[in-house]
């Protein structure tokens, strides 16, 4: 069963058996704009498929709203 962790920037929120949702960090550019420049991956979605500067933006702002109080959203990336 999974368990929720404190949240804190850089640590994990949901650890499962198998899978982790944790907070992104500005490291893990290369890792995502792989995926979201895909165009098959984000075919039929609304947003990309994403240049670097869209996926620099992207994190900037996930990892931005990690501080905001109150904080009222979470992107988390898995792992």
């Amino acid at each position: 069963m999974p368990t929720a962790e404190p949240v804190r920037p850089g640590g994990p929120v949901i650890r499962g058996p198998r899978l982790v949702f944790r907070e992104f960090t500005l490291e893990d550019a290369p890792a995502v704009h792989a995926y979201a420049s895909d165009p098959e991956v984000t075919r039929f979605a609304s947003w990309g498929p994403n240049t670097v500067a869209d996926t620099q933006a992207f994190l900037a702002d996930a990892v931005a709203g990690q501080t905001r109080m109150p904080r009222t959203g979470f992107t988390l990336a898995a792992d």
